[in-house]
């Protein structure tokens, strides 16, 4: 599937993960678009597929403090540059589509 997402749609969910919302409609909506990360990986795979989610939220926090192949690299996640990608792509389309904004 094809995750694109205006700019602007990212820049909100980036500033909706890093400001780290506790309120309703967000919480949920954050929570929702975590379960859609890593469906791919093994059964037994839940801490890597945790890992993976902390590490697209730091990415997506900031991307230049917290590039993708040091992250991969920090949290030791099994998937490629490429993967990882996709499954940010998916977080913020998933987050983006639970808010109403898609």
């Amino acid at each position: 599937m094809n995750y694109t997402l205006d700019d602007n749609i990212v820049k909100a969910c980036a500033g909706i993960v890093g400001a780290d919302i506790k309120k309703e409609p967000y919480q949920s909506a954050i929570e929702k678009a975590k379960k859609s990360i890593g469906t791919d990986f093994a059964p037994g795979a839940q801490r890597e597929r945790e890992k993976l989610i902390d590490a697209i939220k730091l990415n997506l926090t900031s991307r230049k403090k917290n590039p993708i192949a040091a992250l991969i690299c920090a949290y030791n996640i099994p998937a490629t540059y490429h993967q990882f990608l996709n499954e940010k792509h998916k977080f913020c389309y998933e987050l983006a589509k639970n808010l109403g904004m898609i």
